[in-house]
């Protein structure tokens, strides 16, 4: 992650971003994380062919807290990112990966 606000801006709630790649055009993130290292938050991404997909970004720290206070011993949930911090670059590079391996079996079509 960079620490340049230019690159890597804070992230508000209902903020869409629009971002220098070949396939995505924007992103809007639904939530503002309230601490980036253990946060939940609802993206959309906007791709430039037209589709657009839905996602939960959750952080190890997020997912960890989220199974203990409710006793659960696993989770599950369409359109999972899992992502070290809620960050506009660890959302790219697993953005990235989803679009190599191929964005639709990962991302809820919206």
């Amino acid at each position: 992650m960079t620490d340049n606000p230019a690159v890597n801006p804070t992230i508000q709630a209902e903020q869409i971003i629009m971002i220098d790649h070949p396939q995505i055009e924007a992103l809007l993130f639904v939530d503002a994380p309230r601490d980036p290292a253990d946060s939940v938050v609802e993206v959309r991404v906007a791709l430039r062919d037209g589709r657009t997909f839905g996602f939960t970004a959750y952080t190890p720290n997020a997912l960890v807290r989220l199974m203990r206070d409710s006793g659960q011993m696993s989770l599950i949930d369409a359109g999972m990112m899992i992502v070290r911090e809620v960050s506009l670059d660890a959302v790219r590079d697993a953005l990235d990966k989803m679009l190599y391996a191929g964005i639709e079996q990962f991302g809820l079509p919206i």
